[in-house]
């Protein structure tokens, strides 16, 4: 039955995993399962695109693309300038502009050579990649075809920044137990795009393990720096015991992180912040040693463990009775003893897991299909390390919670009525706070990147503070800062983004002597900014009184009215709204005058203190505005934590607790534009525990900058990230 059996063998090419062999803790996975796909398998992720191999008719597999919420389903490769050959292992680039899939040669005879291993039941194989649209492809590698010792390709996987391909080569058979399915190496090269097509080079071969047998490889570590790999790689093992290994690439150090040779174990992945691995595992299962009849007895799950190998639980019970899998499995897909946890793949947000479930049909058939798990629920990816609350902030984290519960509690239920509601970030990286390190190139290409980042988590705009006196009469170097801004907003503008600009001060300008000349010079850097840079909103003043403490003069609330019109005297307005603000510790007076102009466009609030206080005098400005008939908008929300710095991941659970409280108020209040600080935490975060003690607020700062880069331009986010992508998607 060559089918059948090259579909676990198959199988034995996607699973990569390892499991020891003692008891593991048993708990059932409640999360919802979604059906994704049927006759289909070799399931990968990149961005909100699930790809995987779908057997057609005439038992071909064809390349599909799905959303992952299983609608807008497109076959890449079924159109009929496609010939009718296999296709598997496939890698979508993280940048979604190609698949780069394993096929069979066209001259090669379709079937399975006993004693080897081959994807699905493919020999004779070489990688090619295709345009994601389904377009054009091109061959990457050129491995002759050979019907007594074929060679074959498996499992080609991209570092998350899309520059490297790896994958496992099958260089010859060899008649030795250890060796049925023969000797494999790894192959890591360069992928790269010249003359508008892609191509592999630099391309480096490698056999490792006490034993060059089989070896699947099954992930690129977050950094690019390590793979994950399965395979009987110590000596004398059997390739039906395989485990999972860690390989460092610049020592080509290879770490064991399971040892169980009776038992199979298969298809690692790293969860999105490296910390933990899922795998597939037949412990606590029937399994056999015998390479010959394994596939007619292999039963596996899902599980996970830490990066060391530590801490291994089972999180799916297809396979047992009683459990809410095993009752969904037999309602819903088939009554069967015998389930197979096949390939599997993370969201790049670690908030699911695509699964492909393999069992016999009821004519002895192996079938499959993919399902979707809710991977945050079931905590797949769960890293107790970064998440614990340390001792000594346990106290203020408690606080906040709580005043989080009381700020949110009044709000009661949201309105029918409410309006969308824009949710932007703070763009920080063009923040004139920078000074002339925002007149590098690298500055510029830096603030594109988090705008494409931003714009991929859903943002619908941005917040950019440019501020007083970076563009006042005389500035040193003002043409050149306004040259930069206006680059930023035409590419906020193409990315269809709202634009709101901050001008409050930064420092004392030593040439605003008087009160008189600082009103003019003001003046001109808002004038500057409405005519040169176009922006959607410029909020003029807020805060006055740390307006007052920064510049040393004289301000009160008669001062601010009479100066606050002079700005507001803007004569080319174009299509900018002018909004003004206070804190919550300013005077209340100052409240009024904003109110109470004519010239002002908006009511600008911000929001970081949660209490029950805080909350009424939000209330009371937002009354005010509506008395005037202004808009409110929020233009700086974050989570005041003042004891430890925010970058830490133990605060994650708390910001988007956050987050969805100010949700919550800007409904209740029919607010339409709210911005969020802190947009590198939708990234990256620090582990207290590992990160150095005595670093200064600007050192953990520079730090979660550091850990934000490679994240952000692979698309993977935190939990307060998912925060916000689902606040600004609904997804």
């Amino acid at each position: 039955m060559p089918f059948l059996r090259g579909i676990f063998i198959f199988l034995c090419l996607t699973l990569a995993a390892c499991a020891r062999a003692t008891a593991m803790p048993v708990s059932q996975f409640t999360a919802p399962i979604q059906t994704l796909a049927a006759r289909a398998q070799n399931v990968t992720w990149s961005r909100e695109t699930v790809t995987y191999a779908q057997r057609a008719r005439d038992q071909v597999l064809d390349i599909w693309t799905s959303q992952s919420n299983g609608t807008d389903k497109r076959c890449l490769t079924c159109a009929q300038n496609f010939a009718r050959r296999n296709r598997a292992g496939i890698a979508p680039r993280p940048q979604n502009d190609f698949v780069v899939f394993v096929a069979t040669n066209p001259d090669t005879r379709d079937t399975p050579i006993p004693g080897l291993a081959h994807p699905s039941i493919l020999h004779n194989t070489n990688l090619w990649a295709l345009k994601f649209d389904g377009g054009q492809t091109w061959k990457l590698t050129d491995l002759p075809t050979d019907s007594r010792t074929p060679r074959a390709i498996a499992q080609p996987r991209f570092s998350r920044d899309g520059t490297r391909l790896a994958w496992t080569e099958l260089l010859t058979r060899d008649a030795s137990p250890q060796f049925a399915w023969g000797q494999w190496a790894i192959v890591v090269a360069d992928f790269a795009i010249e003359n508008n097509a892609p191509l592999v080079k630099n391309i480096r071969r490698t056999q490792i393990g006490d034993q060059h047998a089989f070896v699947a490889l099954d992930d690129w570590s977050p950094d690019g720096r390590a793979l994950l790999l399965s395979g009987n790689l110590n000596r004398g093992q059997a390739v039906t015991g395989s485990d999972i290994f860690e390989y460092t690439l610049a020592s080509d150090e290879l770490t064991q992180l399971t040892d169980s040779r009776e038992i199979w174990d298969a298809n690692a992945r790293y969860s999105p912040d490296g910390k933990t691995i899922a795998w597939i595992s037949s412990a606590d299962l029937r399994a056999t040693r015998d390479a010959r009849d394994w596939q007619n007895y292999l039963q596996s799950e899902l599980w996970t463990m830490e990066r060391d190998g530590a801490n291994q639980q089972r999180v799916t019970f297809f396979n047992q009775p009683g459990a809410n899998d095993y009752a969904w499995f037999q309602a819903n897909v088939a009554k069967t003893n015998r389930v197979i946890a096949a390939d599997h793949a993370p969201s790049p947000d670690g908030k699911r897991s695509a699964l492909t479930l393999a069992y016999p049909s009821a004519t002895g058939a192996l079938e499959t299909i993919i399902v979707l798990l809710d991977a945050e629920r079931a905590q797949i990816f769960s890293g107790a390390s970064s998440t614990t609350i340390p001792r000594e902030q346990q106290a203020r984290y408690a606080e906040l919670a709580q005043s989080l519960d009381e700020f949110a509690a009044p709000l009661g239920a949201e309105p029918r009525d409410a309006q969308p509601i824009i949710f932007a970030a703070d763009l920080s990286v063009a923040d004139s706070a920078r000074g002339e390190n925002l007149l590098a190139d690298s500055a510029y290409q830096n603030a594109l990147a988090y705008l494409d980042a931003l714009d991929a988590v859903g943002a619908r705009g941005v917040q950019v503070s440019i501020r007083y006196p970076l563009l006042a009469f005389n500035a040193p170097r003002a043409r050149e800062y306004v040259a930069f801004y206006q680059r930023l907003a035409r590419e906020i503008r193409r990315r269809k983004l709202i634009l709101l600009v901050n001008t409050s001060v930064a420092q004392a300008d030593p040439r605003a002597s008087s009160l008189e000349k600082y009103k003019q010079d003001k003046r001109e850097h808002l004038a500057t900014i409405v005519r040169e840079i176009q922006p959607d909103y410029v909020t003029v003043a807020h805060e006055p009184g740390w307006e007052a403490k920064i510049t040393g003069l004289p301000v009160t609330p008669a001062s601010f009215a009479e100066h606050l019109d002079f700005l507001l005297g803007v004569t080319d307005r174009r299509n900018t709204l002018l909004g003004a603000g206070i804190g919550i510790a300013d005077d209340s007076a100052y409240q009024q005058v904003f109110a109470k102009n004519p010239r002002v466009d908006y009511y600008d609030i911000r929001l970081d203190a949660v209490t029950r206080a805080s909350l009424e005098r939000l209330q009371q400005m937002i009354q005010l505005a509506r008395a005037h008939n202004k808009p409110v908008i929020i233009s700086q929300a974050w989570l005041a934590k003042n004891s430890a710095h925010d970058a830490f991941a133990f605060w994650q659970p708390l910001d988007a607790k956050f987050l969805a409280a100010t949700a919550q108020f800007a409904r209740h209040n029919q607010i339409a534009f709210v911005a969020f600080a802190q947009k590198n935490y939708f990234f990256a975060s620090l582990d207290y525990e590992t990160t150095p003690p005595g670093l200064t607020a600007q050192n953990l700062g520079q730090l979660a900058n550091i850990a934000a880069r490679q994240p952000m331009r692979a698309n993977q986010i935190t939990a307060t990230g998912r925060a916000f992508q689902k606040l600004a998607t609904g997804k």
